[in-house]
């Protein structure tokens, strides 16, 4: 059944629509599956081709992710009859970006509530933590207070940002540094982001470390890890030296209406400090990080 489309809706309101027919759809409904106990949900929205080209990774009640098409006439959104099922994150633009010109690029934020510590410089270290947190990141040369929400559909949002920095820029590549400075060099370079419930919840980047990281973390220098990351918090799009930032009540990016990341900052999109943003980040090396002994 087509659902019927606000024409100001926002992301997040197409996304629960999106979702509507979904549930009416009985290719998301699993005979396997009680209803009572899961419902169909829509992981992402895409926009891989143009404006014309709307899709969804969809999560059945068996837990599998597909891949469907959908389209916007007079306001009504439609699922396409064709579907694929995938086994990761595709590789697409998140729709909350696709949208942004070139001048209407969100402020970057700087995470340092967000960081994890870090006991092991091995292959994964814990990108931000899972749930609702509000945080205090540097934002432009200011700063700001940002309620951000973070889940699995997290995950995919940040792989596909990584796989197009990365297409995009080729041959560089986005990569950790540290202390948020590039001059200093590379410390581990992301391979993909992934969500996991242990040893804590949250949104975990698998990476490769570099020498320098390494030294870093074993020789307990840095024991911290922050993203830098760009949301869709109701932010300008410039903050001046010194200014802060706070959200007013029930805008995007308040604690009333938690914002979301939409994509990472290029080249660098994250470092290893010991002042971090997220402050429930994991530790690089405390005994319950990935990795610790």
């Amino acid at each position: 059944m087509p659902i019927k489309l606000k024409s100001s809706s926002p992301v997040e309101s197409l996304r629960e629509q999106v979702r509507a027919a979904a549930i009416n759809d009985p290719r998301f409904k699993r005979a396997d599956v009680k209803a009572s106990d899961m419902t169909p949900w829509v992981q992402d929205l895409t926009a891989p081709d143009g404006e014309s080209s709307w899709g969804a990774i969809i999560q059945a009640t068996d837990g599998k992710l597909y891949e469907v098409p959908f389209t916007i006439t007079a306001g009504i959104v439609k699922l396409g009859d064709t579907s694929r099922e995938v086994f990761r994150s595709v590789t697409y633009l998140p729709l909350a970006a696709k949208f942004s010109k070139p001048d209407e690029n969100p402020v970057a934020l700087q995470a340092r509530d967000f960081s994890s510590e870090v006991k092991s410089a091995s292959d994964r270290w814990m990108f931000a933590p899972g749930g609702t947190h509000t945080i205090t990141p540097a934002a432009g040369e200011g700063s700001a207070e940002v309620t951000l929400k973070i889940d699995e559909s997290t995950a995919a949002v940040l792989n596909a940002s990584l796989a197009k920095l990365n297409a995009d820029n080729s041959p560089q590549r986005a990569f950790f540094d540290k202390e948020h400075d590039e001059a200093a060099g590379a410390t581990a370079w992301p391979k993909r982001f992934v969500w996991s419930e242990t040893p804590v919840t949250g949104i975990y980047c698998e990476h490769e470390p570099t020498k320098f990281g390494e030294e870093l973390v074993l020789g307990k220098v840095i024991r911290a890890f922050s993203p830098s990351f760009y949301s869709d918090a109701a932010l300008p799009k410039s903050i001046a030296r010194g200014k802060h930032v706070k959200i007013q009540a029930g805008k995007r990016g308040s604690a009333e209406n938690p914002a979301r990341m939409i994509g990472l900052v290029f080249p660098a999109c994250g470092t290893l400090t010991n002042n971090p943003a997220f402050r429930k980040i994991l530790p690089l090396w405390a005994n319950n990080a990935p990795g610790a002994k």
